[in-house]
Parts: C-alpha cells; structure tokens; sequence
C-alpha cells in the first residue's frame, strides 16, 4: 500500500512487486453513515499504534480510543465523530464516514495521502497489473 515498499522489494532483489493503494468497500462503509457528528474527536486503529511515541505528539489528550471492536461497531462508532485521527483503511473509512482526518503519525504527514478508493476500482487496477506481467510472461516464451 506504500509506494516506497514496492521500491524497496525490488532493491532488495527479492521479486516484482505491484504497488496497489489502500482500499475500502465504500458501498459497505456508507451504510454506517450518520449526518449527526455528535461526538469531537477519536483515535481509530490499532492498539499497538497507540504505543508509538509519535503518535502522543499528535493525538490530543482525553482523546476517546477506537480499537479492539469488531469491525461493525468500530464503523458504526466512528461514523459518530467529527474528527478522526487515523491511517491508512481507517483514515479511509473516516473519509467515507465524512470525518475529518487529522495527522497522528509523522511517517505519513498528510492525511489528504489517505484517498478514497473503492475495492472494486482496486481489483481492476490489479488485474490490470497483472495482466501485464502475463503479458511479458507469453512474449518470452
């Protein structure tokens, strides 16, 4: 999902990789949508997240905790807020919620990185990819 990990792979001799950005089925997302943002602010991700000292920097104190649910009460939760401080499918899924997604991670300093892309749009940027190395693979033989 980072360009930059694609880069490095193929630095490192170990194989071809295809870079593909982060997806969410919006479809699926969207049916957790409320127009009511009746809560401020929230961190959505993973624990182990929290413990990166960076994230302290960015992350106002007091700020309410989403993790560790399952999937459709982090969705249903998170559709609630009007700020979410989130990366990757989270920050994602934020945007599709009509959060707005504010920096909690140095590594990725702009949370507009975060675009909304649907699932289905990926599966095609990745076959068409594929179809590529397919490509390749019929000239040679």
């Amino acid at each position: 999902s980072v360009k930059s990990t694609c880069k490095e792979i193929e630095r490192l001799g170990i194989g071809k990789a295809i870079f593909l950005p982060l997806s969410v089925d919006v479809d699926e997302v969207k049916k957790y949508w409320k127009p009511a943002k009746t809560k401020r602010a929230c961190y959505v991700g993973n624990m182990w997240g929290w413990k990166m000292p960076d994230i302290r920097k960015y992350v106002p104190a007091g700020t309410r905790f989403l993790t560790n649910m399952s999937r459709d009460e982090l969705l249903e939760q998170l559709s609630m807020y009007q700020d979410a401080y989130a990366i990757g499918r989270c920050a994602i899924e934020a945007k599709v919620l009509g959060c707005n997604v504010h920096v909690c991670d140095s590594r990725y300093p702009d949370p507009d990185m975060w675009k909304v892309l649907d699932n289905k749009k990926a599966a095609k940027m990745l076959q068409k990819e594929l179809d590529k190395i397919d490509g390749k693979k019929k000239k040679t033989l």
